[in-house]
């Protein structure tokens, strides 16, 4: 009986009700109203406050009680002004430019607090400013506008009931995200006679954090509606490319998402303010060590002749007469008389010093010239004055991938279509694989430089030739051609080695590769690039697979059209989504329309309509998404994501065209390319009937709805038939690998974390020289449990140990050591005019092709102590102390195993194993 009650009250304390509409039901639970706040003093609790956090400071501290006890006659001979006036100095000072930041905190919070927003009151619109909207009232916001509260989206002026929002002030992400209302409220449109009798009541979750995740209901008219983070828009977000849109205010002011995720404005110190202080402590410390021994020899000599003198230095009235008692009473109070007279042994201008220098250098940023972005026409800005230093002391970077080191702009690069791969082209006379860059015409005839290396590959020759021209300053420049290196194909197998050679090839050797022309379709798009015709003529032959291949991408997303100046244009939620529906339309598959309940696609010049059924969301736990559509009586789920989500969902009959196709997945990641799995499945028409209805009853459950409607996801996404794979190129940004070099010679270790293949991750590491040919060694790290990762962990630090104890050393050249720690072959050779110069070696490393480890370093070699043997056999000299850090190394390592390495048992050994890499690749 017990849990029965107390089930219902635990639900309502874990729930939010709200009504539209009704402001005098919704007070009854108090919610915060829109007013923000991220100032951190008022003029009441400025100076309270600010005091207690500047007397954090150990300096500031030990001031403070030398002016109390400068204030004690029997104790000071000094006037308190001497260390009051220097106090009162620093503490204005710092007091000054602590007011100076807030009251920048305090301009924006009225800035944004008195923002204009149209309130829906007794039927009529309104001006209202943000900070006088409270949770249940209805809003309208119009195009290009901030959405003033998170909000239930209930109508927009899209006939569909969609809207477009950016939400780069939440996530950084510049691409437009689309979202929909119910289809029961679309109907309201912007009629404010029927908004303002809208009295639906909400019920949803409590504030939280989560940006990517809503669950609630509306109940209006007797009915239940599952709603979702589609429905929601977020304070903070900006709406684009929709007139206007109404909804009902669900979280306020401080409990919307935004600033949920904000955080408390708190005091910050430096890493100079933390030594600071430590030093300060060791000054004080050794102050009161002499304090400390001063006072013991004033109470030895007071004790010993003191007392004979009282005739002439008499002790005060409150100083017992006992002679041991009055001589230790004497010492104690000599022993603060000492700290007082020695208060300069604390340096009280240093802080002065250190305060005016970040408020000068805070206006020296402002102004800074060589950091202004032209494109932008964007100065930096520091916005503290407290933590100015910290970007001259940062050792660690963590950052994205996706955006941050490449453009986000995607390009359609290759496929793979019932295991024929496409995207390469290949010259029909010689075999050989062109591969494609599409660079601005040069007007010299090109030189084929064949550089030193040998090539050897299991099914063919992988004669690598790099195409560039020299330029009339002597530097090499790539070749107008779009050819930029050649690999022949379908030769025996066999190994070459080359010479360091330079041939002057003219220009009849010149490879003029030119697109395929899509003008026969009047929607292409005249910047989409491809090369291999053999797609295309698959697509004219009306071969099926091809076309069932472009029919899904052209039908499997959430991208919204749109006419923009008598072209189809599109908007979409992500690049990737963008790349793909352009490449279905450049090809024949022109997406048109969506509604609510149907989508229409153009094949071939006819138009094809479908019955949207539903729509799977993608999300970073699924990593797929799926629709359901219906034609001709026949109902089809078209899927795709990742691959190693889509191929434990394949059919057991796929396993031949699976394992052709994960040939081609292996090459396209192998390339640095980003690689969707596409499939499909046949539905029956009962079994979906009761599927959408159990469905229909997990979404809008107020108990684990996401785990409800997760299994049903899985059921239905499951004996799946494969379509093809695609294969999207995005391109770095420029001056990435030169910053990432530049960083890492500063000595600041760069973590990466992106979404890819493993092996994808790796080429993209190179590209951007994250990873490079001087590392030692790159690690993998894709163990699936705590012991398979520590075992890996164990494993690689034994092989840096193998690597620094067979590093070579270096011969010496005019007292200078020559390092080269390179242990893959890729460094660069000592010239020929050093070549005479005494080599140095150490001994022979063993010379294996798999390297396998062991436990015990010691035991590797019959038993034997190699470290010990090593150092022993090694000549000493200079260099051997400047050889005593490790090689650089480099790990890449799974989401999954991060896990576990992050985990008690295996976490102090992580950290001290990542203390040995120059940097980080996660992959999830």
């Amino acid at each position: 009986m017990v849990s029965s009650k107390t089930q219902p009250e635990d639900r309502n304390q874990n729930e939010r009700r709200i009504r539209a509409n009704d402001r005098e039901f919704n007070a009854q639970f108090k919610y915060a109203n829109n007013y923000i706040k991220t100032s951190k003093y008022s003029l009441l609790t400025f100076l309270p406050f600010n005091l207690l956090e500047q007397f954090q400071r150990l300096a500031n501290f030990y001031f403070l009680v030398l002016l109390v006890l400068q204030l004690i006659p029997a104790i000071s001979s000094l006037t308190p002004v001497t260390t009051a006036l220097p106090l009162i100095g620093v503490l204005s000072l710092t007091a000054i430019k602590d007011a100076y930041d807030d009251i920048q905190r305090h301009l924006s919070d009225s800035q944004v607090n008195n923002r204009r927003s149209k309130t829906l009151r007794n039927g009529k619109l309104i001006e209202e400013k943000w900070s006088g909207v409270q949770v249940g009232d209805i809003i309208k916001l119009e195009n290009n506008q901030f959405v003033a509260a998170d909000i239930l989206l209930l109508s927009t002026s899209e006939p569909s009931g969609l809207c477009f929002i950016e939400t780069a002030e939440l996530d950084g992400e510049t691409n437009l995200k689309c979202k929909q209302c119910l289809l029961e409220t679309i109907g309201m449109g912007q009629q404010e006679d029927l908004l303002s009798q809208f009295n639906g009541e909400i019920i949803c979750e409590k504030p939280n954090n989560l940006l990517n995740k809503f669950e609630g209901t509306l109940i209006w008219n007797n009915q239940r509606f599952s709603l979702d983070n589609e429905k929601i828009l977020l304070r903070g977000c900006v709406l684009r490319n929709t007139q206007w849109c109404y909804g009902v205010v669900i979280f306020a002011g401080k409990d919307t998402k935004l600033m949920q995720n904000s955080g408390k404005t708190q005091f910050k110190s430096t890493g100079v303010d933390r030594l600071l202080n430590y030093i300060i402590l060791g000054i004080v410390l050794f102050l009161i060590f002499i304090c400390a021994f001063c006072s013991f020899g004033c109470a030895i000599w007071e004790a010993v002749i003191g007392q004979h003198f009282q005739v002439y230095l008499p002790w005060d009235k409150f100083i017992p007469k006992d002679i041991s008692t009055g001589a230790t009473f004497i010492g104690f109070l000599v022993f603060f008389s000492y700290a007082i007279v020695l208060n300069t042994f604390v340096p009280i201008s240093l802080y002065v010093s250190v305060e005016v220098i970040r408020f000068v250098q805070s206006f020296m940023i402002n102004w800074d010239e060589d950091m202004y972005y032209e494109k932008t026409k964007t100065y930096a800005r520091a916005r503290t004055t407290t933590l100015n230093e910290e970007l001259g002391q940062i050792q660690y970077i963590f950052s994205d991938k996706t955006g941050t080191l490449t453009q986000n702009i995607m390009t359609f690069n290759k496929c793979s279509i019932n295991g024929q791969s496409y995207g390469d082209f290949v010259d029909s006379k010689t075999g050989e694989i062109y591969e494609i860059n599409d660079k601005a015409n040069a007007q010299r005839p090109p030189t084929i430089l064949v550089k030193s290396r040998d090539v050897e590959s299991p099914s063919a020759d992988a004669i690598t030739v790099d195409v560039s021209y020299k330029s009339p300053s002597g530097s090499t420049s790539t070749s107008s051609s779009n050819l930029l290196k050649t690999r022949s194909i379908n030769k025996p197998k066999k190994s070459v080695q080359y010479q360091d050679q330079v041939f002057e090839h003219q220009a009849s050797t010149e490879h003029a590769i030119e697109p395929v022309d899509f003008s026969f379709n009047s929607e292409y798009e005249a910047d989409f690039k491809w090369y291999d015709r053999s797609l295309l003529d698959a697509v004219q032959s009306d071969e099926e697979h091809a076309h069932n291949f472009f029919r899904l991408l052209a039908v499997c997303h959430t991208v919204m059209p749109e006419t923009a100046n008598g072209r189809l244009e599109y908007q979409a939620q992500s690049p990737d989504e963008a790349a793909l529906v352009s490449a279905a339309r450049n090809f024949g598959f022109v997406f048109k329309s969506r509604t609510p309940n149907s989508i229409t696609i153009e094949v071939m010049g006819k138009t094809e309509e479908y019955e949207l059924l539903s729509i799977l969301d993608f999300n970073n736990v699924r990593k797929r998404m799926s629709v359901l559509l219906r034609r001709n009586n026949k109902i089809i789920l078209y899927c795709k994501g990742a691959d190693n989500v889509i191929y434990d969902r394949l059919s057991t009959s796929q396993n031949t065209i699976k394992n052709q196709t994960q040939e081609h997945l292996n090459k396209f990641a192998g390339e640095g390319l980003r690689t969707l799995v596409l499939a499909e499945r046949m539905i029956e028409e009962n079994y979906y009937y009761n599927w959408i209805e159990r469905l229909q009853h997990a979404s809008v459950a107020l108990d684990k709805r996401e785990e409800k409607m997760n299994v049903l996801y899985e059921e239905i996404e499951s004996d799946l038939i494969l379509v093809g794979v695609t294969a999207i190129e995005d391109k770095l940004q420029d001056g990435v690998p030169q910053a990432i070099a530049n960083l890492q010679m500063a000595g600041i270790k760069i973590w990466v974390l992106t979404g890819d293949k493993q092996e994808t991750a790796i080429n993209i590491g190179y590209s951007c020289q994250l990873l490079t040919d001087d590392l030692a060694d790159v690690f993998i790290v894709d163990g699936n449990s705590l012991e398979e990762v520590d075992k890996q962990l164990r494993k690689f630090r034994e092989c840096v140990k193998i690597v620094n104890t067979y590093r070579p050393i270096p011969p010496i050249i005019n007292s200078e050591p020559i390092v080269n720690l390179n242990l893959n072959g890729a460094a660069a050779q000592l010239k020929d005019n050093n070549s005479n110069v005494p080599q140095i070696e150490a001994p022979p490393a063993p010379a294996i092709s798999v390297v396998t480890f062991s436990r015990d370093v010691s035991k590797l070699y019959n038993g034997v102590d190699v470290e010990k043997a090593v150092n022993n056999s090694r000549p000493t000299t200079p260099v051997e102390s400047q050889l005593d850090g490790s090689a650089d190394f480099a790990i890449v390592i799974n989401g999954h195993s991060l896990v576990y390495c992050l985990s008690p048992e295996l976490e102090t050994r992580w950290v001290l194993f990542y203390c040995l890499y120059d940097c980080m690749w996660l992959y999830i």
